[in-house]
């Protein structure tokens, strides 16, 4: 992973902190390792362009279910 990551130890040590995040060193550095992964994964769906689309109805609800 590279070095220019989208957010620093520093910043992710003070956020787990406010959230209450704790574990042993280790566990927190894949949790660092994680993230950093998850967020260069993302970086790319940032610069999608989607103005002229219109979200897709993932959820109809079609009322309560009868039994039979």
């Amino acid at each position: 992973m590279p070095d220019d990551a989208p957010i620093s130890r520093q910043a992710f040590d003070e956020a787990a902190t406010r959230l209450g995040i704790t574990g042993a060193d280790t566990h927190m550095d894949e949790l660092y390792n994680q993230l950093r992964g998850v967020l260069a994964g993302t970086a790319s769906l940032r610069s999608l362009d989607v103005s002229g689309t219109e979200p897709d109805m993932a959820f109809i609800p079609h009322g309560p279910r009868s039994e039979t």
